[in-house]
């Protein structure tokens, strides 16, 4: 429970004024690949060699261009290294794919596909992982995304499964972003509340008294 407890409570909201839908400048096959950790591409490498011979699919990643010769047969990937948030929104408008690799458990940046109307590739982790606790308790690296969210929106598979990871990455491009209720400020305040609640009122009432 620790992820979620950390990612519902104690982060604040992703939005602290009222939601304006984004506008959609999405390019077809655009693949950004979650992840700024050299390992997590290693961990990954077989995956983004296949999807980086596909002419379809443009990969983009946040590492910096120099990792690009620690990362071999990797032909069709565009390093844009460390962004401003002006230009890492803007990456995310144009993206049409968000790729998962495992790894960050539970991360801020699969909210933000939802809001900017991308599909995100959720992996599952091996029962050898689930075993070794990877995940947390959960089998998925968002798993909060594949049961509250879903659908068109959230493709969860096994990249040991290339025909399913294909189907996924054949998904259309979203006309429209997804706010999710559970992280407006609104819900944020409410779960503060709910835990909090009782011991502010009970510290007002003893400093009153």
């Amino acid at each position: 429970m620790l992820p979620l407890l950390h990612t519902f409570l104690l982060c604040p909201p992703l939005l602290l004024a009222p939601y304006s839908p984004p506008c959609h400048t999405q390019v077809e096959g655009s693949v950004l690949i979650w992840g700024k950790s050299l390992d997590y591409y290693t961990n990954n490498l077989s995956l983004l060699q296949r999807l980086s011979s596909n002419p379809a699919l443009h990969l983009k990643s946040v590492l910096p261009a120099a990792y690009q010769n620690r990362l071999r047969g990797l032909s069709n990937v565009e390093y844009l290294g460390h962004l401003s948030p002006q230009d890492w929104l803007k990456t995310m408008h144009e993206t049409h794919f968000v790729l998962g690799l495992k790894d960050p458990l539970l991360g801020p940046t699969g909210i933000e596909a939802m809001l900017y109307g991308c599909v995100m590739l959720n992996p599952t982790y091996t029962e050898q992982e689930v075993r070794k606790n990877r995940g947390r308790g959960h089998g998925s690296q968002h798993g909060f995304l594949e049961d509250y969210v879903g659908g068109e929106r959230v493709c969860t598979v096994d990249y040991a499964d290339d025909v399913a990871v294909d189907a996924c990455l054949s998904r259309d491009t979203l006309t429209d972003g997804l706010l999710v209720e559970e992280f407006t400020r609104e819900a944020y305040e409410r779960r503060v509340v709910s835990v909090f609640g009782d011991i502010v009122r009970n510290a007002a009432a003893n400093q009153g008294a």
